[in-house]
């Protein structure tokens, strides 16, 4: 006689960020639209002639280029025009030092937000993928290996006769700063101290496995 057994199991794993991808917004909005464009204009020449080619910097990118728009806000129970100028980049940094550095330059400054998500690397992501497909499917076939004992079932000599395995997944919390000042877990700014400390969170990858085992009697 044959009989199955349908199995889920899953694992995760904290592995350390190798590097961080700071996305960086410029913007303006004022009343009138030739201040809003001459203020980013200029910060953002600033900005990208001092980090398109800055050494610490291992990628530095634009992600949308210099536009402007208009707004309405609410200003004692009625609508007001306001006019917007924008401009965002992407830079990444492997050393986290130097990127606690970089946010120094621009936390202080109204007209700038960012956004710290961290990445890994493609070779440290197989790595992590590769342990977690392994201990996945041992887990699976531990919780098979349970069912089959308590059935009265020869545990050792299951038999795979499918799997499914579903998507990998990660997450670290990420760092935003707005105007209202610096938000989210990985940075820490103290009175005393220009420079922030940048401790990134790990990230968690995770797999999950649907599998089924035949067993005789």
């Amino acid at each position: 006689m044959t009989t199955t057994f349908h199995v889920a199991a899953s694992a995760e794993k904290n592995v350390k960020p190798t590097y961080g991808e700071v996305r960086v917004t410029i913007r303006s909005e004022e009343k009138v639209a030739q201040e809003s464009y001459d203020k980013v204009a200029l910060e953002n020449n600033d900005f990208a002639n001092k980090w398109r080619d800055e050494s610490i910097v291992t990628q530095f990118s634009t992600l949308n280029s210099m536009r402007s728009y208009t707004t309405q806000v609410l200003v004692d129970n009625e609508f007001e025009l306001r006019y917007v100028t924008a401009v965002e980049y992407l830079l990444q940094f492997e050393d986290f030092s130097k990127l606690g550095e970089f946010i120094s330059t621009i936390a202080g400054n109204d007209l700038y937000s960012f956004l710290i998500q961290w990445k890994l690397s493609k070779d440290v992501r197989n790595s992590a993928e590769a342990e977690l497909r392994k201990e996945v499917m041992q887990n699976a076939l531990r919780t098979a290996r349970d069912y089959a004992r308590g059935a009265g079932f020869e545990a050792e000599k299951l038999q795979l006769v499918s799997m499914s395995d579903k998507p990998y997944s990660s997450f670290a919390p990420s760092l935003t700063r707005g105007k209202m000042g610096v938000a989210a877990a990985g940075v820490n700014f103290s009175n005393e101290q220009t420079i922030p400390e940048i401790e990134p969170n790990d990230i968690r990858v995770t797999s999950s496995v649907e599998a089924v085992y035949s067993a005789n009697y």
